[in-house]
């Protein structure tokens, strides 16, 4: 479920992410990855700010534009 949840975050498909990693913590409510990368999304988007995988890791972008 979290790498299936990797790899909707690449296509931007946020909400599938999200729906993928609640059912790995429903399989295993411990498992770190998937707690962790939840934990992100969930911070970043309340903050306004996307979040991707690029290389197997998290990227953080900002959706606020930039001042001229």
């Amino acid at each position: 479920h979290t790498n299936l949840a990797r790899v909707y975050l690449q296509k931007g498909m946020r909400e599938k992410a999200r729906k993928r990693l609640h059912a790995a913590l429903r399989v295993n409510p411990t498992y770190d990855p998937a707690r962790e990368l939840l934990r992100r999304l969930v911070r970043l988007e309340k903050n306004g700010e996307g979040v991707t995988i690029h290389a197997g890791k998290v990227v953080v972008f900002s959706r606020k534009p930039r001042d001229a």
